[in-house]
């Protein structure tokens, strides 16, 4: 029940920090704060059964950087751990001189990823607006994050990264995707990610709105053949024996995936980004149907499960891109089926929820427990 309690007073949150600063006042900062704090709640009284990765590496990377002597034998346990990047590892060693607590870094790490995507979603709010957006979030991903911790904060800033990328602050959109492959190494891929977000959004001087339109159909066929073939190339490549031993093991393990759920549960929405994108390709929507297109290419790396679950994890940095395109495909809505297709969003979102936390306990998050020294 704390978990449903929480993530709800976050998301009410959400809306009555947009409400005031429709207001123009500053006040909506406050709220927003409170927004991110009252979620982060649930990554500080967690059990820690909650989460593949906590009794994986993340209570012992803590208690290491707590006992080390020195950040240099510390950064040491992070490389026999199986390489554990050394943003995160320096994360831990930080909070460990505050604290010997592990739920506190898991606080403050809850912080550092949900702030990311809250600051996301308010740079990108003309697309899609913050409360909505963050609801899918709520609903949708961050029941991800209480498992793939150290990735999770690389696809919250790859997600700010290409939000730079957008506005063609290429300077801040490396500096986010430095700090991204310190978390997670995966965040490569982010590369391509703000590659395409430039050349989609960057206007040249002499273009006509034809040419542009041109450029970003040629762009949008090279990154959905790109997506589709994805899944198809690293199973090649692990059968040339192209990959290490490491990556082998990594890739392991998934055949016995079914796709059809996964497929019918973004059926819905890609279907209206589809229609979206064929009724309005214009200028004033680039954004909008970018992030359309980023959704879309996630739909299509879903072959990746059969691979196995940790390679599916790649499509995290694109399938981060609901929290904006979600609500940016219901705005663009117009007359009744505006108001309509907000409150089927909301449905949906509680419907996805109920059916892979509840039902089906994804991320191992639900039944969520209490850490025993927080319950009263």
């Amino acid at each position: 029940m704390i978990l449903l309690v929480l993530m709800s007073a976050s998301f009410l949150l959400a809306a009555l920090s947009e409400y005031v600063y429709r207001l123009k006042s500053a006040g909506w900062l406050l709220f927003a704060a409170a927004s991110v704090v009252a979620l982060s709640v649930v990554n500080l009284i967690r059990d820690y059964s909650i989460g593949t990765d906590v009794g994986v590496y993340g209570n012992y990377i803590f208690t290491s950087a707590v006992l080390s002597s020195s950040l240099d034998s510390f950064l040491r346990v992070c490389d026999g751990l199986g390489n554990v990047e050394y943003g995160y590892g320096l994360l831990n060693y930080l909070v460990a001189f505050f604290t010997d607590s592990p739920h506190v870094f898991y606080f403050v790490l809850g912080l550092l990823t949900n702030g990311v995507v809250y600051c996301s979603l308010c740079r990108l709010r003309s697309v899609s607006g913050v409360a909505l957006g963050w609801l899918v979030y709520v609903l949708m991903f961050f029941p991800t994050t209480l498992n793939a911790m150290r990735q999770s904060v690389a696809v919250a800033v790859v997600l700010l990264a290409v939000a730079y990328a957008m506005d063609s602050r290429l300077r801040a959109s490396a500096i986010a995707l430095v700090v991204a492959y310190f978390f997670h190494r995966s965040a490569v891929f982010g590369i391509l990610m703000v590659a395409a977000a430039y050349l989609w959004t960057r206007r040249s001087e002499n273009a006509s709105d034809e040419l542009m339109r041109l450029r970003r159909k040629r762009l949008l066929v090279f990154m959905v053949l790109a997506a589709m073939l994805l899944p198809s190339a690293i199973e090649l490549m692990n059968a040339a024996g192209l990959l290490g031993a490491k990556y082998v093991n990594y890739l392991d393990g998934g055949a016995d995936k079914d796709l059809l759920n996964p497929i019918l549960v973004r059926l819905p929405f890609v279907l209206l980004a589809v229609i979206l994108l064929r009724r309005d390709f214009s200028e004033t929507q680039a954004k909008s149907n970018l992030v359309l297109v980023f959704m879309i290419m996630e739909m299509f790396l879903l072959p990746l499960q059969l691979v196995s679950d940790a390679a599916f994890r790649i499509s995290l940095y694109l399938g981060i891109f609901k929290v904006v395109a979600y609500p940016a495909a219901v705005n663009r809505l117009s007359g009744s089926l505006h108001a309509v297709g907000r409150l089927a969003l909301v449905a949906y979102l509680i419907f996805v929820f109920w059916w892979q936390i509840v039902l089906n306990g994804s991320s191992e998050v639900w039944p969520f427990l209490v850490a025993a020294e927080f319950r009263v």
